[in-house]
């Protein structure tokens, strides 16, 4: 996928866009996270009229896919068939449910996530806190011109996501384009690194950084791992003990992973206050800047004059 990228572009704080490189056609995939049900008219609306706008902006030969946390229930009635399946997990959409409802239908698209025949354990997304109330919340959508594409949609219990949320997979029948493939300036400037990253890897050797090296370290990944354990262990049998066995586990795990990183941040301050009391300024303002910074993704895109990456086929 990798290979495939076009462009990223975040929308807000609830909505982000992805466009990749297809065989046959491109694909843009815009991920969600919509209101809850508890949240006021005028966010939803606002949320729901920006994506339909999103939806209106994607290029027309495109294959268009929504997926996220909708926090929308479907139902199995008449009114919303046109553009659900007939094997949704509820009975009755809610209120979030009919607004994705109208959005699909006004897009032409369909919810291909309620297409297909499982289990209940299959079919829900959700698990509200304290309970064992599943529901279908979180959906995959794509345009109705493209929606053979998908062959298969389901939720995993055994990913364990460290949420309450669980994961959902879904099967896609398309061919991703490797871009170096197609670009020659390209092709050319990847022999060119080759070279030079073979001759680096030859006289200097090659170190892999990790995740969260600074203070994840062997206590964090058995933490971690004794929580995995005894999540497995609750999803095979959803009784009280090991639902508390889990939260317990959760809460030790999330407390060491916290404790680490606040000693690490606690040696970077000291780090800092040793290089100004040693009047390093250079290595001073760079700690200082990089501290503040904070995390940074790395996006392999370009960007014009002005900082604004640039997208699609637009020219370099």
């Amino acid at each position: 996928m990798r290979k495939s990228f076009l462009s990223f572009k975040p929308l807000s704080d609830r909505l982000c866009k992805l466009r990749l490189q297809g065989k046959f056609r491109n694909m843009t995939l815009i991920s969600v996270y919509a209101p809850t049900e508890d949240s006021p008219d005028v966010i939803k609306h606002d949320f729901y009229d920006q994506l339909s706008q999103e939806c209106e902006k994607a290029h027309r030969y495109d294959i268009l896919i929504l997926l996220g946390d909708f926090n929308a229930k479907i139902g199995t009635e008449n009114f919303i068939a046109t553009v659900a399946g007939k094997y949704a997990l509820h009975e009755v959409t809610s209120e979030n449910g009919k607004r994705l409802g109208q959005l699909a239908a006004r897009n032409n698209t369909s919810i291909k996530s309620t297409c297909f025949e499982h289990k209940v354990i299959h079919k829900g997304t959700w698990m509200c806190p304290g309970t064992d109330v599943v529901n279908q919340i979180d959906h995959v959508i794509i345009n109705k011109r493209h929606a053979s594409s998908i062959r298969h949609v389901q939720s995993c219990r055994g990913p364990n996501c460290d949420s309450d949320h669980f994961l959902v997979k879904q099967e896609i029948n398309e061919k991703l384009e490797d871009i170096d493939e197609i670009q020659d300036v390209q092709t050319e400037w990847n022999k060119i690194k080759n070279v030079i990253v073979e001759a680096a890897t030859e006289s200097l050797g090659e170190e892999k950084g990790k995740r969260n090296e600074e203070w994840f370290d062997e206590e964090c990944t058995t933490a971690i791992q004794e929580k995995n354990n005894v999540r497995i262990v609750m999803l095979q049998r959803m009784a009280r003990n090991n639902k508390e066995n889990y939260r317990e586990y959760r809460k030790r795990a999330n407390k060491i992973c916290r404790e680490k990183k606040r000693e690490m941040l606690r040696r970077q301050i000291e780090s800092i206050e040793v290089d100004m009391e040693r009047d390093d300024t250079r290595k001073y303002y760079q700690s200082v800047n990089r501290f503040r910074k904070g995390f940074q993704p790395r996006i392999n895109a370009c960007k014009d004059n002005s900082g604004k990456l640039i997208e699609g086929d637009e020219k370099y």
